[in-house]
């Protein structure tokens, strides 16, 4: 009795890899003439004042700084810049599993049978109660099903199909079906 498996029978493994990629965007500046807000129109390199009237005021005040022997500089002392960071973090989980060597039996190893995925229903009481178990999975905010909300476009779809295929199957279609 000859049945696929491994010299060494190894277990199967999980490798997981972690890679995280920092973004620092500024989002907001303060002016270097007056303290108010920049707008960054999006294309070339940020401003640091926020208009032509507050350049020339602070070409003048730098100037003019030159020439004061004393007095207080009434330029803000700090130019404010708010970062915003963003992480992305992408795990990516592999699973590596021992490939079988046709022929090969370890004496070791006795022969361990393979699940089967369960069948599906080949009559309306069984599709009912296996749709009824969809529903209750989904309403149970705690199971898998209802939290992977990124498989939720693929569910739907496959109820559509299956409506339409039922609407087609059914005398009279869907609206047929609905007015009863």
């Amino acid at each position: 009795m000859a049945h696929d498996q491994t010299p060494e029978s190894e277990p199967a493994t999980t490798e997981d890899t972690v890679s995280e990629r920092v973004t620092e965007t500024v989002v907001a500046r303060d002016c270097a003439g007056c303290g108010g807000p920049i707008t960054y129109k999006g294309r070339g390199r940020r401003g640091q004042f926020c208009s032509a009237r507050c350049r020339q005021k602070a070409w003048a005040l730098r100037a003019a700084g030159e020439q004061l022997a004393a007095g207080e500089d009434p330029r803000p002392p700090v130019v404010r810049e708010v970062v915003e960071r963003t992480t992305e973090r992408v795990i990516e989980r592999v699973t590596v599993k021992p490939v079988p060597i046709a022929g090969y039996v370890s004496p070791s190893t006795p022969a361990m049978p393979v699940p089967s995925a369960p069948a599906a229903p080949t009559d309306a009481r069984g599709w009912i109660a296996l749709l009824a178990e969809l529903e209750q999975q989904l309403l149970d905010p705690q199971s898998p099903i209802a939290s992977a909300h990124w498989n939720h476009r693929r569910l739907f779809d496959a109820v559509v199909r299956a409506s339409a295929a039922l609407g087609h199957a059914h005398p009279g279609g869907l609206d047929r079906l609905s007015r009863h």
